[in-house]
């Protein structure tokens, strides 16, 4: 991933764990299950498009990637009550992350000599690939979660 990615991601992250985290602590989860849900959120579309582009995924390579979604689903696991006072920030939040991960996406596919069109694609895959980690579109249920979708 590009250098100027790993602002964006970081940039991002932590809010856009939040629902996931409600999720979770919703249907009480312990603090592995709540880190295991963020982390495949925040990362899974990452990891998806590294992997399509042919490259080792960067979390794989930077440990620093993991900070994001390990700070957030520990705020929200600890907080989720007055996390959940706030539900339009959130929402907020979360588009402004969703457009941050797919315009990294993007760029990174970019970089790598992907042409254009399959670049957006990649971005795409990036922006919501960590939620299809958790979710299925066939099922409508959450993969880990055990609900279906928020």
């Amino acid at each position: 991933m590009a250098k100027d990615g790993a602002a964006a991601q970081g940039a991002k992250a932590l809010p856009k764990k939040a629902p996931v985290g409600l999720l979770a602590a919703r249907r009480a989860f312990d603090i592995v299950g709540s880190l295991l849900l963020g982390s495949l959120t925040g990362l899974g579309g990452g990891v998806l498009r590294d992997l399509i582009i042919g490259v080792t995924p960067t979390p794989f390579t930077q440990p620093v990637y993991l900070v994001p979604p390990v700070a957030a689903a520990l705020l929200v696991y600890f907080f989720a009550r007055r996390v959940q006072r706030f539900p339009r920030t959130l929402l907020i939040f979360d588009a402004g992350g969703l457009a941050l991960f797919c315009t990294t996406g993007e760029v990174t596919a970019l970089d790598a000599g992907i042409n254009p069109v399959s670049a957006a694609l990649l971005g795409v895959t990036t922006g919501v690939g960590g939620g299809c980690c958790v979710t299925s579109s066939q099922t409508g249920q959450d993969l880990a979660g055990g609900t279906g979708p928020a």
